[in-house]
């Protein structure tokens, strides 16, 4: 599924989360390029996940991992 294929509210939803966790990543003080080299992932997911595009569970996961934050931390405030 594209980006352009969701529904306004799910667009915006996935827009709040691309901002909480590029959010985590400056409180943090790291670069794209320092997040994706600390948990093996490669830069553009960094990217991807920060520019709302799609973003995987499992990528999600070991972001969650990486800010020790729970999933439904992540989604408490997504509505």
């Amino acid at each position: 599924m594209n980006n352009k294929s969701l529904t306004e509210k799910h667009q915006k939803r996935l827009e709040s989360l691309s901002c909480y966790l590029k959010e985590l990543r400056l409180a943090e003080g790291m670069t794209q390029a320092e997040v994706a080299n600390e948990i093996n992932l490669h830069r553009n997911t960094i990217v991807r996940v920060e520019n709302s595009k799609n973003i995987s569970l499992v990528s999600l996961f070991i972001l969650c991992d990486h800010y020790c934050i729970s999933i439904h931390e992540i989604f408490q405030d997504i509505k």
